[in-house]
């Protein structure tokens, strides 16, 4: 085995925050938005919209051993830490107590034992632990633990940024400070309460799951009025606040109060390909390799890869791996992983141009499954769906269609199968359905819009579903003539492998011989 690659596949192994962990201080990259997230608002918590795999965890983590270094109390607590009681009432009022109540025990059983740099007299300690043992029965015992962890915290103003400094990249301290000054309200004192997936304290197959992550956010902004210290940052995948939007028998009123505390990780290719190279230089580090040889040289045995869904297109390592990404690092650090354990597999002292022919069919289905997972409550058969683009005519160029022809195939999927979205069954010839199933592809990523746009590189850009939510319905139809829809490249090798294997399959199979003795 190359001891390169060997070490090269430590760094991509995980992907994943707890996987990281060990050597996540020093690859993480703090991208563009980074201090518009961690800073929170005057007016309630921070919420951190993303897709599973975008970040979320490791911005947490991050930003937690930044706190720590500089001594600013900080918990990071996730909803195995958060015990939250049942309760046979669904309204938002009783779940939003039965919240308060669990964040708060939590946070007193975690004062004293992770805390560093905070500081309590024995009484409060005593009623703190006394909190965690019989958990808060009454209102006044609230109160009181309230009234004791209100005070809780670091003086801004006694924050020693240059503890930062020492550990870490410097080149964004600046904004760091920025972000947690403007944090401040009339009390200076500062207490970071780090919630991490917040869409797990409440199984979707639960009556009113929705509600209770309602009532969990709710509590957090409540506990944030009643002790303005507590500074409470909250991550939230991206489908589960889709749904809380959606949501016809909740609180969909309750978006309004949030939509300005929200912030959505949106990591560029740029951000992503900093992400790469900075792992890459830490394995360069490892192997004392010289400044000299370029990051990508040592483990990868060209400069260009062969792109598997075109005739004879070439892109850089960097290039055709992002795009392969759909935004999020995890996708990038477990496709140089799949591809490095196919190199050491076969014994080669690199990672070859041709291993990327034998392991992205399996990468593009993981990340359709991954896809199924995500959308399953909202549209159970969106695999199904998928899978029946790989036997359409695409009319504007590779895994490309035109309007009108995304329109017809749309059209025709309920007349092939059946298709449930938002409890919806899909009707063939209902142009309203059309427009919802579309729309719903590219909310999530699988479609994208191409408009042209001479500014950039290629001539083109892609327009978000953020960029503009309304875009793809009936009355934006004269609109829609000038963008073009393409399959994301992340599902493109999925789709070719169906097209291979149906090329190879004609008829019945044959039968079996009888063994004959």
């Amino acid at each position: 085995m190359s001891k390169e690659l060997k070490i090269l596949r430590k760094y991509f192994e995980s992907g994943t925050a707890e996987g990281d962990e060990a050597f996540l201080r020093d690859v993480f990259i703090p991208f563009d938005e980074y201090v518009d997230i961690v800073s929170v608002p005057k007016a309630g918590p921070r919420i951190v919209l993303g897709n599973k795999g975008a970040g979320k965890s490791a911005i947490l983590r991050f930003f937690r051993k930044q706190l720590e270094d500089a001594e600013v109390p900080v918990l990071l607590l996730r909803p195995k830490d958060i015990e939250i009681d049942s309760v046979a009432d669904h309204a938002l009022g009783p779940l939003t107590r039965v919240s308060e109540k669990a964040i708060l025990t939590a946070i007193a059983g975690k004062i004293g034992s992770e805390i560093k740099g905070l500081v309590i007299n024995k009484a409060s300690k005593d009623l703190l632990k006394e909190s965690q043992r019989q958990g808060l029965q009454t209102q006044d015992c609230i109160e009181k633990l309230a009234s004791i962890l209100s005070p809780l915290g670091k003086a801004f103003s006694k924050i020693d940024f240059s503890e930062i400094l020492k550990s870490q990249d410097g080149s964004n301290i600046g904004g760091l400070r920025n972000a947690i000054e403007s944090s401040l309200t009339k009390n200076e004192n500062l207490f970071y309460v780090l919630i991490d997936d917040t869409d797990q304290i409440a199984s979707p197959n639960e009556p009113n799951h929705l509600n209770r992550i309602w009532a969990f956010l709710l509590a957090a902004r409540s506990i944030n009025e009643r002790c303005n210290n507590i500074k409470f940052i909250i991550t939230i995948r991206d489908e589960v606040w889709r749904r809380l939007k959606r949501d016809e028998a909740g609180q969909r009123d309750q978006v309004d109060h949030f939509r300005n505390l929200s912030k959505k990780i949106a990591m560029t290719e740029d951000n992503l390909k900093q992400v790469i190279k900075r792992r890459l230089e830490k394995v360069h580090e490892e192997l004392s390799i010289p400044s000299y040889i370029t990051v990508y040289n040592l483990f990868f045995d060209t400069n260009h890869v062969h792109i598997p869904t075109t005739d004879g297109e070439y892109r850089y390592w960097d290039d055709f791996i992002v795009k392969r990404s759909r935004e999020r690092p995890r996708d990038s650090i477990q496709l140089i992983f799949k591809l490095c354990d196919k190199a050491i597999s076969k014994n080669e002292s690199k990672i070859m141009a041709g291993d990327v022919e034998q392991v992205m069919p399996a990468y593009s289905e993981e990340r359709v499954d991954d896809l199924k997972r995500e959308c399953d409550l909202e549209c159970p058969q969106i695999k199904e769906v998928i899978r029946a683009f790989h036997n359409v005519t695409y009319d504007s160029g590779t895994f490309t269609l035109s309007p009108q022809a995304t329109a017809d195939f749309l059209n025709s999927l309920p007349s092939r199968f059946s298709i449930k979205l938002f409890s919806i069954a899909l009707k063939n010839g209902n142009k309203d359905d059309v427009f919802l199933l579309w729309r719903y592809l590219h909310e999530i990523g699988f479609l994208n819009g191409r408009v042209s746009d001479t500014r950039k590189k290629y001539g083109f850009r892609h327009i978000s579903i953020d960029e503009d939510p309304e875009l793809v319905s009936p009355a934006r139809w004269n609109d829609m003539q000038a963008i073009l829809w393409e399959v994301h490249p992340a599902y493109r090798d999925y789709l070719i492998k169906l097209s291979k294997d149906k090329d190879f399959s004609f008829g019945t199979p044959k039968k079996a011989k009888k063994n004959v003795r």
